[in-house]
């Protein structure tokens, strides 16, 4: 669906997410101008994009506040973005496959019908823990990655994969500071015998969802090696079943 809307997701949910303006490294500035010439782009030239997000509360939902002031700050980099929400995620989807929207903002599960392998990463009890996810947005951030070079030409591809890293830390914390507003009534201790028994009851349902073609094989194998590595006696590592 072209590699500047790729892009321009990424961003978009650095805007989101931190409260302080969008910058750019100087690395990151050399990427996104390697990548501009790549697409045959004159310097200075504009490039106009319509993007569209999925914000439960429309225009005055957090999702789509955080995003206007991105289009400020990527003025500087000589792009001009327009942003539209979507309380209902169907329509939007169906609006970015009908070329309305040149990208979109979703969650993993409608994000499936574009993406299996990365819309798996929301599988069931897949990533226990937020050091868990960082460790797999580590390894999604390594060059070894396969990519389409027609469809993302590798200037963006390093640059998309860093900055999604690095949004990622300001998701961690917003995270936290919501998680301190929930009162202590709410949480449940689990006896580590639940746990396993809850551990392997969502185990059996991504080996369900992955027969029926809903996650991608590949990724849950990479989320199981990365809790082995973590925990590495879990009663999963011993097994070849996912």
């Amino acid at each position: 669906m072209g590699t500047f809307r790729y892009l321009c997701s990424a961003l978009l949910l650095v805007a989101a997410t931190h409260s302080s303006a969008l910058a750019l490294t100087d690395k990151q500035k050399t990427q996104l101008k390697q990548a501009r010439q790549s697409m045959g782009l004159a310097d200075g030239e504009m490039l106009k994009r319509h993007i569209c997000l999925w914000d439960l509360s429309g225009r005055s939902g957090p999702i789509y506040n955080g995003a206007t002031n991105l289009r400020i700050y990527l003025l500087r980099y000589n792009i001009d973005i327009s942003l539209e929400a979507f309380t209902n995620e169907g329509v939007l989807v169906a609006s970015l496959k009908n070329g309305h929207c040149d990208a979109a903002l979703m969650s993993g599960f409608r994000a499936r019908h574009f993406n299996r392998f990365t819309s798996s990463i929301d599988a069931l009890g897949a990533l226990p823990t937020l050091e868990h996810v960082n460790v797999l947005l580590r390894t999604l951030a390594h060059p070894q990655l396969i990519a389409h070079a027609d469809h993302s030409p590798p200037a963006f591809s390093v640059l998309i994969r860093e900055i999604a890293t690095d949004s990622f830390q300001a998701v961690q914390s917003t995270l936290k500071k919501e998680t301190q507003r929930i009162p202590s009534h709410w949480s449940v201790s689990r006896h580590e015998d639940e746990k396993q028994g809850y551990n392997s009851l969502m185990r059996d349902a991504r080996i369900k969802l992955r027969d029926s073609q809903y996650y991608d094989p590949t990724m849950l194998n990479t989320m199981k090696r990365i809790r082995c590595s973590l925990e590495a006696g879990r009663p999963e590592c011993s097994q070849s079943i996912e």
